[in-house]
């Protein structure tokens, strides 16, 4: 709890969102090979997030945080692959 406390962000959830979150994410397939990443989901995820160490190439389906390096895909479709490149 005390790591919670000293977030400077913070948002607002029940538990039952938290399990059903948790559940989506579950079905999230990420590879990685070299220089590319590949992201695909059993089910339709919203808003998923995952940090990276890279700096990314744009992509049409997601956004890319310079400063927190935080890849943002909007709509995960069930059987539609995300491929993402970092930046040479």
């Amino acid at each position: 709890m005390d790591i919670f406390q000293s977030l400077e962000f913070g948002w607002f959830a029940t538990f039952s969102e938290l399990y059903e979150r948790s559940k989506q994410i579950q079905n999230v397939h990420i590879a990685e090979t070299g220089s590319k990443i590949t992201i695909e989901s059993k089910v339709y995820v919203k808003n998923f997030s995952i940090r990276t160490t890279h700096s990314m190439e744009r992509n049409d389906f997601c956004s890319f945080d310079k400063d927190t390096k935080i890849i943002t895909i909007e709509d995960l479709i069930p059987d539609r692959k995300v491929v993402l490149y970092e930046n040479n």
